[in-house]
This record gives structure tokens, sequence and C-alpha cells, in this order.
């Protein structure tokens, strides 16, 4: 089809530009300047994006909101003043509209031309929102903007609700909106000194790495486990960097390009990224640089952060904070009693068991072709299962992992009688009356491959075991239902 050929041209285009970026911006960081302007992070060295990751400045990685507001606020401002200067056409037209509807159309070719991934598009409708306040004689940034933002987002995507792109970013954007409106409402009661504005952009640089961090910090422990020990001191160094060097960098690039002169821009571009990379390299190489998160947070936990969140952008006064501080009380407590998985079986085949100390160890025991867990894969295995039986002890009892069905002579042994759980990694299903009637609940690895994974608690009384879940019967992914959770008591 056309659209199709369209996509295939485009495709081409997008990965022609990420070579030639990526060899004009220099081999140390041209593989950063690709990913920033084509969204193709294949040229980047592993390293580099787990400095960026261990350092907390990954979100520099996603083309979305940043990106976006710094490529249209450069736009804008750049023509603003231009037209300015033009005296005939500014004294007959309010110049921004022009200037607001040509980033418009900057920030849709950026869209198009890095991929238009979900975070893409959704940093596209917001700055289109922003923008198109301004052609409307309305605030260009307010929580109403924002509101409307997340509206038509949710409406044309409402998978991506459940995104962690989504979250952070609306939770970011939210709160920056929210602390801003209020500090300039008190700023306009303050007289302002000529110093005013140097102490204001030192302030606003340490609010907003600050703020950003607090907003999106439950939602990065809940989706991936772990936090950047030093986030707020790389961001506060390498955000100047990006907007004070780097967003520059890019518009000269783009301005000297229909020159034939883009090599040059590119290269002063991957020079201010260079930097970047050193003070990610820096960060991520100190000690408990990534912390990671022994306890899982549940969703409910996330509902209340959430919650807290939405009270403090939208309400005011006392009702704020105290809204603010039961919603974060109450969050807090339901993370603290909720109980933790003391297994995870992963569709790789791997089994991951929580030992006598609370510690996750990773064991090696099936052949299994699906992928682990994000939050669970930096762990090393620390046994091969694969050849041999394995007993694992637990604070709640022994489980046993084994290739074949133990057969009634091992579960009536008296070494058997702690064993909770038995793992069997054969190939068949295994019902549940072929197991010998004194062993302790089974099972096999046919329903975790067919599950995607299965969590597992040893509980007082049962043994609780639950598959994730799947997209169901959404009307925009539609597919085959999970299998139930099963509780199996013990015998």
């Amino acid at each position: 089809s056309v659209w199709l050929q369209i996509r295939l041209e485009l495709a081409q285009f997008q990965r022609k530009l990420a070579d030639h970026v990526n060899r004009a911006a220099g081999a140390r960081a041209g593989g950063f300047a690709a990913a920033l302007i084509t969204g193709d992070r294949s040229y980047m060295p592993a390293s580099d994006v787990d400095a960026l990751r261990g350092s907390g400045l990954a979100h520099l990685l996603a083309i979305s909101g940043l990106h976006m507001g710094i490529l249209g606020g450069l736009v804008f401002l750049l023509l603003r003043r231009g037209l300015a200067i033009i005296e005939p056409l500014a004294l007959r037209m309010p110049v921004q509209k022009p200037a607001a509807f040509i980033a418009i159309i900057v920030c849709l070719a950026y869209l198009v031309l890095s991929g238009a991934s979900v975070s893409t598009q959704r940093a596209f409708i917001m700055v289109a929102v922003v923008f198109g306040a301004i052609l409307l004689d309305r605030p260009g940034l307010s929580i109403r903007s924002y509101a409307y933002a997340m509206m038509l987002i949710v409406l044309l995507r409402p998978e991506s609700v459940l995104s962690p792109g989504f979250q952070m970013s609306f939770a970011a954007t939210g709160i920056l909106i929210a602390v801003y409106e209020r500090w300039n409402a008190r700023r306009r009661q303050i007289p302002q000194g000529w110093f005013s504005r140097p102490v204001f952009a030192v302030k606003s640089l340490i609010a907003t790495s600050l703020v950003t961090d607090l907003a999106i910090a439950p939602y990065a422990v809940y989706h991936f486990q772990r936090v950047a020990g030093y986030g707020v001191f790389a961001n506060l160094l390498a955000m100047p960097v990006v907007s004070l060097l780097s967003a520059p960098a890019a518009a000269i690039t783009m301005i000297v390009t229909p020159l034939g002169l883009s090599e040059y821009g590119l290269r002063l571009f991957g020079f201010t990224l260079e930097i970047v990379l050193i003070i990610a390299h820096g960060f991520d190489g100190r000690e408990n640089a990534l912390q990671v998160v022994e306890r899982p947070m549940p969703g409910l936990a996330l509902v209340f952060f959430s919650l807290a969140l939405a009270v403090t952008i939208s309400m005011s006064g006392r009702l704020r904070l105290t809204g603010t501080a039961l919603a974060i009380v109450t969050a807090v407590l339901v993370w603290v009693i909720h109980p933790r998985t003391d297994i995870f079986w992963e569709a790789s085949g791997d089994v991951i068991v929580r030992n006598v100390d609370g510690q996750l160890q990773r064991y090696m025991f099936s052949d299994g072709d699906g992928l682990g867990s994000l939050d669970l894969s930096e762990l090393s295995a620390l046994a091969d299962c694969r050849a041999k039986t394995c007993i694992i002890a637990t604070r709640k009892g022994n489980v046993l992992l084994s290739q074949t069905l133990p057969d009634q002579a091992f579960c009536s042994a008296a070494d058997a009688r702690n064993i909770r759980l038995v793992l069997v990694s054969g190939d068949s299903p295994v019902a549940a009356g072929q197991a010998p009637a004194a062993c302790a609940p089974v099972i096999v690895f046919d329903d975790i491959r067919q599950g995607g994974g299965m969590r597992i608690r040893l509980k007082d009384l049962a043994i609780e075991m639950k598959q994730p879940s799947r997209c169901g019967t959404r009307p925009w992914r539609r597919c085959a239902p999970a299998p139930a959770s099963v509780i199996a008591a013990d015998e």
C-alpha cells in the first residue's frame, strides 16, 4: 500500500540520517547524538546507556517533553525575536502567533523524523497544546492546558496510561507547572532587583531537579524497582549543559544545514554531549549509584502516591498539605504491610527465590524461550539446577526444584516433610491427582510457559500462585485472557 511504502522510505531515511549523525558528531558521542535526533539507539555503546541509567540521566534518551520543549521553544524564541525586528510586520500583527504556528510545524517534523514513538507523540501533543494556546490568546503553560493534553492522550492512546513513560512524564510536567505557577505568583508580590534573574535561574535549576526527581521516584520504584542515588546532583550538572550548550548547538545545526555545513554543527553538538557523558560516567562510577529497592511496591501504594501528586497539583493552602501528607502516609503503610513475593518462576525458565535472609537469588532451572522480569534482570545465577535436584531453604520452608515428578518414596521420607512447594521442569502437564499424596503442591513449567511467568507466595495456610495479567478484551488490543489465579491449599 501507499502508506506502507511511505513508512518504509521514512525508515530508510531515518536510518541514513542516524548513520550520518553518528559519524559527524564524533566517535565518543555520535551514538548519543543519533539517539537524540532520530530515536535510533543502536549506535550507542552499552556502557554509555548503563551510565545514563545509573546516574539518573536516562530520561535524556527518550525523545519526550524535554526535547520537544527545547526544540519548539528555541524555534519560537528565534522567530518571535526575528519577526519583532521587522517593524511594519510587528506593528500590524502579533508576531508570537506565526512563531507559534511554525514551532508546531517544526515539532511535527521532529515527531515524524524521530520515529513517532508513544513518548514522542505524547510530547508533541503537549507542545501543540501549549503553542495552540498562544494562537488562541490563552495562557501557554497552565494546569488547564496540562489537563487538555492528558485528556487528549487518554482518548487517542488509552493503553499508554499504564506505561512508565506516560506516568513519569505527566508527573514531572504537572508538578513543575504547579510549582512555577505558585512561585511566579509570589515573585510578582516581591520587588525584584538587578540580581533577581541570576538568582532565580539558580533556584529554578535546583527546584526543577529536586521536585521532578521526587515526583517520578514512586513510578521508577514501581516499574523498575530501582532509583538513581545521585540523580539530583547529576541533573544539576548535566541539565545546564543540555539547555545552554546542546540546545543552541542543535539550533545552529538546523540553521547551517541548508548551507551544507551540517557536519560542523553536528560536531559542536557532539562535543556538548561528550560533557554530558563525562558527567554520567562520573556519577555512575560512584558507590551505590543505582539503588535497588528490595521490596516491590504494590499497585495500591502507587495509586495513593499518584493521589498525593494530584492533590499537590490541583489544591492549595492547608487542604493541599493535609491531603498530600495523608496520601503519602497511606501509600507508605500499604507498601510496608503488603506481603512480599517469595518465588518468581519466569518465562525464561529461571527461578528466583527469596532465601532465609530475605535476599532474592536466581537459579537456572528450565529452558524457556520467554523473557524475564526487567526489575530482576540483573540478578546473577547462584546455581544451575537443570541437571540436578535443588532444595532451597526459605523463611517459610524448603522449595524443591526437580526435573521430574518426585515419587512416593521421596515424598514420604523424613527430609521431605519441610518441603512446602515442588517445582517440576517437565514438558508435560501434571494433573493434581498424579502427584504423590505426601508431596507438597506441585507446579510444572508448562503452566509457566503458557501463562508467561508466575509469582508465588508461601503463606501460612496456603500457597498463592498468581500469573501476570494479560490484555484481555481491551478494545485497542485484543488477545486471549490470562489463566485465573490459583490458590492451592497445603496438605
